[in-house]
């Protein structure tokens, strides 16, 4: 999956830009997914689903058009992304989450926006130039940086990459000194799969499904040690 966050002050336009790319990716005929980050709660208040979710771990709304889930505690964008169906996934805000590369979204005007810079950036969109970064104010010229550079990460910051943290590989990542792939958790030779997406494994907890398996498999006829497993659980 391609992925990056939109990044910016309160008001700076990231909305804008999101909906616009949203756009731009949907007319190159790509499924777009998008998720919109908050400090400040998803208001709900005085609907059906506000009532319900007073007493419900979880609510779903199915209706002719469109379908919702509303969970009542924080679930992590991993647990999301596979709800979506998306090729390409938009963050909107989620400036914290070191395992994404982002866009700076800088107008022009407000606070500065090199401030925000991590290391993680493809790029500024917007009039205000950023010392060191690409700038665009084009949406498809933005499309084109998150096709060929956008990606999304474990967020385990296991350090099985030999990076402190997922942040610190998504920074190389972005300036060309590693790859995506050097996330051990998500090309793990062991394969974990829920549904149709692949679990995420740190190195203590593939070691530990590893271990595990091979020693009650041990004690089954025909297993033979070296040949490929295929365990499937519904």
């Amino acid at each position: 999956m391609r992925a990056v966050a939109l990044v910016g002050w309160k008001k700076s336009g990231k909305t804008t830009l999101a909906v616009a790319l949203a756009q731009e990716l949907s007319r190159r005929g790509l499924r777009v997914g998008a998720v919109k980050h908050s400090h400040h709660g998803l208001d709900v208040s005085g609907t059906d689903t506000a009532r319900l979710a007073e007493v419900c771990r979880a609510v779903a709304g199915v209706s002719p058009g469109q379908s919702a889930a509303w969970w009542g505690t924080a679930r992590s964008p991993h647990d999301l992304m596979p709800l979506l169906g998306a090729q390409v996934l938009l963050v909107e805000g989620g400036k914290e989450w070191g395992w994404l590369p982002r866009i700076l979204v800088a107008p022009g005007q407000g606070e500065d926006p090199a401030a925000l810079v991590t290391g993680r950036e493809l790029g500024v969109f917007g009039p205000a130039p950023v010392a060191g970064l690409a700038a665009t104010q084009d949406v498809a010229v933005v499309a084109d940086w998150v096709l060929e550079r956008g990606f999304v990460l474990a967020g385990l910051d296991c350090g099985g990459c030999g990076k402190a943290s997922c942040a610190e590989l998504a920074q190389a990542i972005v300036v060309g000194q590693a790859q995506p792939q050097d996330c051990v958790a998500q090309s793990s030779a062991v394969r974990v799969r829920c549904g149709d997406r692949d679990l995420a494994l740190g190195p203590f907890v593939e070691r530990l499904v590893r271990a595990t398996v091979q020693g009650l498999l041990s004690e089954l006829k025909g297993y033979v040690p070296g040949l490929p497993v295929r365990i499937e659980m519904e």
